[in-house]
Protein backbone atom coordinates (compact mmCIF):
# COMPACT_ATOMS: atom_id res chain seq x y z
CA UNK A 1 0.00 0.00 0.00
CA UNK A 2 2.80 2.13 0.65
CA UNK A 3 4.67 1.54 -2.26
CA UNK A 4 1.30 2.20 -4.37
CA UNK A 5 0.62 5.46 -2.84
CA UNK A 6 4.56 6.47 -3.42
CA UNK A 7 4.00 5.56 -6.90
CA UNK A 8 1.09 7.72 -7.45
CA UNK A 9 2.16 10.62 -5.85
CA UNK A 10 5.30 10.60 -7.98
CA UNK A 11 3.01 10.10 -10.56
CA UNK A 12 0.98 13.27 -9.67
CA UNK A 13 4.13 15.56 -9.58
CA UNK A 14 5.97 13.74 -13.07
CA UNK A 15 2.10 14.94 -14.24
CA UNK A 16 1.92 18.23 -13.08
CA UNK A 17 5.69 18.94 -14.06
CA UNK A 18 4.22 18.23 -17.55
CA UNK A 19 1.60 20.52 -17.25
CA UNK A 20 2.90 23.35 -15.35
CA UNK A 21 1.53 26.78 -15.60
CA UNK A 22 3.82 28.34 -12.68
CA UNK A 23 7.32 27.11 -11.33
CA UNK A 24 8.17 28.37 -7.67
CA UNK A 25 11.10 28.07 -5.02
CA UNK A 26 9.95 28.64 -1.49
CA UNK A 27 11.92 29.48 1.31
CA UNK A 28 10.91 30.38 4.95
CA UNK A 29 11.16 28.14 8.37
CA UNK A 30 9.76 24.99 9.73
CA UNK A 31 8.54 24.72 13.54
CA UNK A 32 8.44 21.56 15.06
CA UNK A 33 8.04 19.61 18.06
CA UNK A 34 7.15 16.27 19.45
CA UNK A 35 4.23 14.26 21.31
CA UNK A 36 4.73 11.19 23.29
CA UNK A 37 1.50 9.09 23.75
CA UNK A 38 2.73 7.75 26.62
CA UNK A 39 4.83 9.90 29.26
CA UNK A 40 5.15 13.78 29.35
CA UNK A 41 7.38 16.01 28.21
CA UNK A 42 9.20 14.70 25.81
CA UNK A 43 10.55 16.88 23.35
CA UNK A 44 7.73 19.09 23.68
CA UNK A 45 8.96 22.34 23.19
CA UNK A 46 9.31 23.96 19.31
CA UNK A 47 12.60 23.99 17.42
CA UNK A 48 13.24 25.87 14.47
CA UNK A 49 14.89 25.20 11.54
CA UNK A 50 15.67 25.95 7.97
CA UNK A 51 12.86 25.00 5.05
CA UNK A 52 13.08 25.22 1.10
CA UNK A 53 10.76 23.48 -1.44
CA UNK A 54 10.93 23.90 -4.95
CA UNK A 55 7.42 23.38 -7.09
CA UNK A 56 5.01 23.86 -9.60
CA UNK A 57 1.66 25.47 -9.84
CA UNK A 58 -0.53 23.63 -12.81
CA UNK A 59 -4.51 23.47 -14.02
CA UNK A 60 -4.62 26.70 -12.31
CA UNK A 61 -8.58 27.76 -13.25
CA UNK A 62 -10.46 30.66 -11.45
CA UNK A 63 -11.47 29.36 -8.65
CA UNK A 64 -8.72 26.46 -8.36
CA UNK A 65 -5.11 25.26 -9.34
CA UNK A 66 -2.90 22.32 -8.20
CA UNK A 67 0.16 22.68 -6.21
CA UNK A 68 3.05 20.30 -6.20
CA UNK A 69 6.80 20.53 -4.50
CA UNK A 70 9.79 18.26 -3.03
CA UNK A 71 11.83 19.94 -0.81
CA UNK A 72 14.03 19.91 2.60
CA UNK A 73 13.22 20.82 6.20
CA UNK A 74 13.88 18.99 9.65
CA UNK A 75 11.23 17.81 12.16
CA UNK A 76 12.03 17.40 15.88
CA UNK A 77 11.92 19.13 18.90
CA UNK A 78 13.62 20.02 22.54
CA UNK A 79 13.09 18.86 26.01
CA UNK A 80 14.52 21.01 28.94
CA UNK A 81 14.80 19.62 32.51
CA UNK A 82 16.64 20.04 36.13
CA UNK A 83 19.70 18.53 37.02
CA UNK A 84 18.98 18.67 40.86
CA UNK A 85 22.85 18.85 41.24
CA UNK A 86 22.84 21.19 44.42
CA UNK A 87 25.64 23.32 45.79
CA UNK A 88 23.09 24.02 48.77
CA UNK A 89 19.67 23.70 49.81
CA UNK A 90 18.43 26.89 48.31
CA UNK A 91 20.04 25.85 44.87
CA UNK A 92 17.13 25.04 42.53
CA UNK A 93 19.65 23.18 40.28
CA UNK A 94 20.85 23.87 36.45
CA UNK A 95 18.23 23.79 34.02
CA UNK A 96 19.66 21.17 31.01
CA UNK A 97 18.23 20.99 27.58
CA UNK A 98 18.56 18.01 24.62
CA UNK A 99 17.60 19.16 21.00
CA UNK A 100 16.51 17.18 18.56
CA UNK A 101 16.24 17.86 14.92
CA UNK A 102 15.97 15.16 12.04
CA UNK A 103 16.66 16.00 8.08
CA UNK A 104 13.10 15.38 5.60
CA UNK A 105 12.59 15.36 2.24
CA UNK A 106 8.80 15.93 1.81
CA UNK A 107 6.69 15.31 -1.36
CA UNK A 108 3.44 16.80 -1.49
CA UNK A 109 0.21 17.48 -3.71
CA UNK A 110 -2.07 20.17 -2.47
CA UNK A 111 -5.79 20.89 -4.17
CA UNK A 112 -6.11 24.99 -3.57
CA UNK A 113 -9.51 26.82 -3.40
CA UNK A 114 -8.94 30.49 -4.28
CA UNK A 115 -10.37 33.90 -5.12
CA UNK A 116 -8.97 36.32 -6.77
CA UNK A 117 -9.07 40.15 -6.94
CA UNK A 118 -6.63 41.21 -9.72
CA UNK A 119 -3.54 41.87 -8.67
CA UNK A 120 -4.06 39.50 -5.45
CA UNK A 121 -5.69 36.44 -4.73
CA UNK A 122 -6.63 34.12 -1.66
CA UNK A 123 -6.24 30.57 -1.25
CA UNK A 124 -6.61 27.45 1.29
CA UNK A 125 -5.63 23.89 -0.07
CA UNK A 126 -5.29 20.34 1.59
CA UNK A 127 -3.53 17.18 0.11
CA UNK A 128 -1.27 14.08 0.25
CA UNK A 129 2.50 14.62 1.95
CA UNK A 130 5.10 12.26 2.41
CA UNK A 131 8.08 12.86 4.09
CA UNK A 132 11.08 10.55 3.71
CA UNK A 133 13.85 10.76 6.35
CA UNK A 134 17.44 11.54 4.90
CA UNK A 135 19.56 11.19 8.40
CA UNK A 136 20.06 8.34 10.81
CA UNK A 137 17.05 6.50 12.40
CA UNK A 138 18.63 6.26 15.55
CA UNK A 139 17.19 8.02 18.60
CA UNK A 140 20.41 9.03 20.51
CA UNK A 141 20.01 11.41 23.65
CA UNK A 142 23.20 13.28 25.51
CA UNK A 143 24.93 10.74 26.63
CA UNK A 144 23.51 7.52 25.67
CA UNK A 145 24.33 5.12 22.94
CA UNK A 146 20.58 4.60 21.60
CA UNK A 147 16.90 4.84 22.88
CA UNK A 148 14.89 4.18 19.92
CA UNK A 149 14.02 4.76 16.57
CA UNK A 150 12.45 7.05 13.68
CA UNK A 151 10.43 5.71 11.07
CA UNK A 152 11.56 5.87 7.71
CA UNK A 153 8.54 7.33 5.80
CA UNK A 154 6.27 9.29 7.42
CA UNK A 155 2.35 9.76 5.48
CA UNK A 156 0.08 12.62 6.04
CA UNK A 157 -2.14 15.48 5.12
CA UNK A 158 -0.99 19.18 4.22
CA UNK A 159 -3.25 21.80 4.65
CA UNK A 160 -2.49 25.56 4.25
CA UNK A 161 -3.60 28.64 3.47
CA UNK A 162 -1.79 31.50 1.51
CA UNK A 163 -1.93 35.29 -0.63
CA UNK A 164 -0.17 35.76 -3.62
CA UNK A 165 0.21 38.80 -5.47
CA UNK A 166 0.76 39.06 -9.35
CA UNK A 167 3.52 41.16 -9.68
CA UNK A 168 2.91 40.87 -13.78
CA UNK A 169 2.72 38.67 -16.25
CA UNK A 170 6.08 36.55 -15.84
CA UNK A 171 5.97 37.06 -11.72
CA UNK A 172 3.98 36.24 -9.00
CA UNK A 173 4.79 36.40 -4.75
CA UNK A 174 3.13 34.13 -2.22
CA UNK A 175 3.41 34.26 1.53
CA UNK A 176 1.76 30.67 2.87
CA UNK A 177 1.36 28.76 6.12
CA UNK A 178 1.09 25.11 6.16
CA UNK A 179 0.48 22.56 9.02
CA UNK A 180 1.20 18.87 8.69
CA UNK A 181 -1.65 16.08 10.17
CA UNK A 182 0.83 12.70 10.42
CA UNK A 183 -1.23 9.14 9.81
CA UNK A 184 1.58 7.12 11.15
CA UNK A 185 3.95 7.34 13.81
CA UNK A 186 7.49 9.29 13.78
CA UNK A 187 9.21 6.72 15.96
CA UNK A 188 9.11 5.07 19.36
CA UNK A 189 11.23 5.65 22.23
CA UNK A 190 11.04 4.01 25.91
CA UNK A 191 10.03 7.09 28.87
CA UNK A 192 8.90 7.01 32.07
CA UNK A 193 5.47 5.86 33.06
CA UNK A 194 2.98 8.60 34.12
CA UNK A 195 1.70 6.60 37.03
CA UNK A 196 2.60 6.69 40.77
CA UNK A 197 4.87 3.50 40.69
CA UNK A 198 7.08 4.87 37.74
CA UNK A 199 8.41 2.70 35.05
CA UNK A 200 9.99 2.42 32.01
CA UNK A 201 7.66 2.37 29.43
CA UNK A 202 7.72 2.27 25.32
CA UNK A 203 6.13 5.37 23.48
CA UNK A 204 5.11 6.44 20.07
CA UNK A 205 6.22 9.71 19.06
CA UNK A 206 4.31 12.10 16.07
CA UNK A 207 5.35 15.40 15.19
CA UNK A 208 3.58 18.68 15.62
CA UNK A 209 4.95 20.41 12.48
CA UNK A 210 4.15 24.09 11.05
CA UNK A 211 5.75 26.06 8.20
CA UNK A 212 5.52 29.79 7.31
CA UNK A 213 7.30 30.14 3.66
CA UNK A 214 7.64 33.22 1.26
CA UNK A 215 7.80 31.91 -2.54
CA UNK A 216 8.22 33.59 -6.34
CA UNK A 217 6.86 32.32 -8.98
CA UNK A 218 7.52 32.35 -12.77
CA UNK A 219 4.53 31.63 -15.16
CA UNK A 220 5.12 29.55 -18.19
Amino acid sequence: MKRLSLALLVATLCSGFLQAQVVKISNGGAFSSVHADQGAGVLENHVGSYSGFLGIEYLEKKWFMLSSEIGYFQQGGEEKEYVLVRDSPEDPGTMSSWTMKNDYIQLNTTFRAMTTTYPLFLYAGAGPKLDILVSGKDIVPPGETKAGTLERCIWGLKTEIGIGYEINDRFRMELNGSYDFNFNKAGSMPVMSPETTPSIISSDLSYRTFKVMATVGYRL
